[in-house]
């Protein structure tokens, strides 16, 4: 394929960081695109969601740029591969004159799929929170909006619940707040209750993430703006008994670094929270405020994008916590899960201090210490890892590939590298 129209993909900028850390294993391959399977069509599509499926394959998902069918709008997107890459099928959601982003898709108990992101008819100031649920085969079983108004709102996750419903999370555009949305449905998408809730005293409290604790409590990850700034997101953390109850009141971790918000830029996914025994492991996208002398009352300049990792109680006290930065140039990080020994494995983008952008891959034991970091060039494009399976001997990773020398959109691809982030080109 050779695409020629552009996309809206934001790759960050860093500025220049360091972290003291333990030493511990790091590959930079050298630069290839050899062995990388290559998906999209003439409009480019961005990859949200990755992960194994049950019967050993992996799926897909995200949203187009444009389709003819949407009259220029996009949509979301689910596909599904066998263990090694291959498309089975490949669906989109949406209709003519319908803008549709999936922001994440999950596969279900039943062997389906849910989805969840935002779905507009009038552009994307009206989006209503949006859930699509499909069969094995991506087959559309239902669809629901919620919360449609003149100003929006968002789904940044959904998780499915014991009794088989959903739960997702995101935020609501409003004229005086923006607050956290949890939604509660049942198995075919019907809302049994709805919360809002605004963290710190101000207006923009943004749901990132959502896990369920051992006995159905809901456990949401969140970015909620400082008391005392308008452009400052800090992690925050709410706990919610299976009705929606607050369980413990609403806990802001300040000393982690700051997230900065830059108006209507508002980062999804900035955190990710995985229920692990005890507690929680929460992943939040942070910054280290390093200042900038030619505009020293600014708030956000001088902020480089970093992430730390911390395990959380039930109560949300804090028992470890680590900051990690990637390469010199800073990181973001998109996905992370845990093996049944306790490895977690996170992945996204860092970049060096030429500008070069790595897919990223980290390793860390169940304390929380880093085992193993791998950066994976490849050869022509900006590559950021969107998640990563790990199979024994190798990772799977789901990729976002943006060409560096050509003005087109992007495509979304798999790759499959060794322990040490080389990557496995299997046609040879």
């Amino acid at each position: 394929m050779n695409l020629k129209i552009p996309v809206w993909v934001f790759i960050p900028c860093y500025i220049l960081i360091s972290f003291s850390c333990n030493k511990v294993e790091v590959n930079s391959s050298a630069s290839s695109s050899s062995g990388i399977k290559f998906y999209g069509n003439q409009y480019g599509e961005i990859l949200k969601s990755f992960g194994e499926t049950a019967d050993g394959g992996y799926l897909f998902g995200g949203y187009t740029n444009a389709s003819n069918d949407t009259g220029g709008g996009g949509q979301g997107f689910i596909q599904k591969c066998d263990k090694n890459g291959t498309p089975e099928w490949y669906q989109t959601y949406g209709g003519a004159g319908i803008v549709n982003f999936f922001y994440v898709v999950r596969q279900t108990s039943d062997g389906g799929y849910i989805a969840a992101g935002s779905t507009s008819t009038n552009g994307y100031s009206s989006a209503g929170a949006y859930l699509v649920k499909t069969d094995a085969h991506g087959v559309l079983s239902w669809q629901k909006s919620f919360g449609a108004n003149i100003y929006g709102a968002y789904f940044n996750d959904v998780k499915e619940t014991p009794d088989h419903g959903f739960v997702a999370v995101g935020f609501s555009y409003a004229i005086d707040e923006n607050p956290l949305i949890v939604v509660k449905t049942d198995k075919n998408g019907n809302s049994l209750w709805t919360k809002k809730f605004i963290i710190q005293k101000k207006h923009n409290s943004i749901g990132a993430s959502v896990d369920i604790g051992p006995n159905g409590e809901i456990a949401i990850a969140a970015s909620s703006q400082s008391e005392d700034t308008l452009s400052i997101l800090y992690p925050s953390f709410t706990y919610l008994s299976p009705d929606g109850t607050l369980i413990i009141p609403q806990i802001t971790y300040h000393d982690f670094g700051a997230m900065p918000y830059y108006g209507n830029a508002i980062y999804s996914n900035t955190e990710k929270i995985i229920s692990v025994p005890g507690g929680f492991i929460y992943l939040a996208a942070t910054g280290l405020k390093i200042g900038n002398p030619n505009n020293p009352n600014c708030s956000t300049c001088g902020i480089s994008l970093s992430m730390t990792v911390f395990k959380i109680d039930f109560s949300g006290n804090v028992l470890w916590k680590y900051p990690y930065n990637g390469k010199s140039g800073g990181i973001t990080f998109n996905d992370a899960s845990i093996n049944p020994d306790g490895v977690l494995l996170i992945s996204g983008g860092t970049v060096d201090n030429l500008g070069v952008n790595y897919c990223w891959l980290m390793n860390t034991d169940a304390s929380g210490n880093k085992t193993r970091e791998s950066y994976i060039p490849v050869k022509g494009y900006n590559a950021w890892a969107c998640g990563a399976v790990n199979n024994g001997n190798s990772l799977a990773v789901g990729v976002n590939l943006s060409p560096v020398l050509e003005n087109h959109a992007g495509y979304f691809g798999f790759l499959i590298t060794d322990p040490d982030g080389k990557i496995i080109d299997k046609t040879k």
